[in-house]
């Protein structure tokens, strides 16, 4: 397994893995599509990708994760359009295994297989049936890849520099490689995350005292009535001794939880409710650890992390903060 250490510096250039390879799908329509006017096709994905350590819970098993530059030709765009009714995605994320590809289509999706890798990294997938525009369609995948070593920023960009910009704490906690899974009563899974300063925050470095962390989207009313209260409830438990810092993981929308969260919109919401903690962009992190804690996800949700970095508590919803403040003061 890749050791998901910490960077060395932001976007110092390292060794780093890549992978470039195509990918082919077949189609075969069944009678009822072809009558509509489908035609059995095919067409061709080209992956140029680069490693990427910086989101290792999107694929927890995976040895490599990589951020992929995706092309079609515009020969095949036709055949893509039959099958999938809409135009290519031009980014991926792919990660491996022994015997696997994985691949995620969405930006911090979690990673799903795309197929079997055999020696020298070829690629194949047993035929899938799924529903096309004009009916089904049977899509049969074979592709390979090649790996090589270049210099790069295995980070992409993340990597938290030796001083905040934006005035985090940096803590001096080891390098965190698993489970990237929530469980009470265990260490608080690591993360890094872009903030409003345009630099990639370790979340490990914002331990030390009380975290809370809320992960929320931005047109989420219940999100917003928690931003609301946050600046009241820090005040209040830092006036009974007890100093909390809170931490925000912003998903741009509820439909598109999964998309990276622009700087100007985590400013935007630092801004409008006043907040003194990190507001930085989600990358699916919060997603993940709200469906391996709790099954599923809804927003709200939040994760209350003791000093020591130790997972004590979490809650989807939001009615008000006493519900924190209670599980702090019942730990204490």
């Amino acid at each position: 397994m890749w050791a998901w250490l910490l960077p060395l510096a932001c976007g110092e250039r390292q060794d780093r893995v890549s992978l470039v390879g195509d990918v082919t799908w077949t189609a075969a329509f069944d009678e009822g599509a072809r009558a509509a006017g489908a035609r059995d096709c095919s067409y061709t994905r080209h992956y140029v990708a680069s490693e990427d350590r910086s989101a290792p819970w999107l694929c927890p098993k995976c040895e490599l994760q990589a951020s992929a530059e995706v092309t079609v030709d515009d020969a095949d765009l036709d055949c893509y359009a039959s099958v999938t009714g809409s135009t290519p995605e031009v980014a991926e994320r792919l990660g491996t295994t022994d015997e696997k590809l994985h691949r995620g289509i969405l930006p911090f999706a979690p990673m799903s297989a795309m197929g079997a890798l055999a020696g020298d990294l070829i690629l194949t997938g047993d035929p899938v049936t799924l529903d096309a525009p004009s009916g089904q369609v049977t899509l049969t995948m074979t592709g390979s890849f090649v790996e090589d070593v270049e210099k790069g920023d295995p980070w992409q960009g993340l990597a938290p520099p030796d001083e905040y910009a934006c005035g985090w704490p940096h803590g001096d906690r080891p390098a965190y490689d698993g489970p990237w899974r929530a469980r009470l009563g265990h260490e608080i899974p690591d993360g890094w995350f872009g903030d409003a300063c345009e630099e990639g925050v370790r979340l490990h470095d914002l331990l030390g005292e009380w975290l809370v962390i809320d992960v929320s989207a931005v047109d989420c009313p219940p999100c917003q009535a928690m931003a609301e209260e946050e600046a009241s409830f820090v005040d209040q438990m830092r006036a009974g001794g007890t100093e909390v810092r809170v931490v925000t993981l912003l998903a741009p929308s509820l439909s598109t939880a999964l998309d990276p969260t622009p700087p100007e919109i985590l400013d935007a919401w630092t801004v409008t409710f006043g907040l003194e903690g990190p507001v930085l962009g989600d990358r699916g992190w919060g997603y993940q650890m709200a469906s391996t804690l709790f099954g599923s996800v809804s927003y709200p949700t939040w994760f209350l992390v003791a000093p020591d970095g130790t997972l004590l508590d979490g809650g989807r919803g939001f009615a008000d903060w006493g519900v924190v403040r209670r599980a702090i003061e019942s730990a204490d």
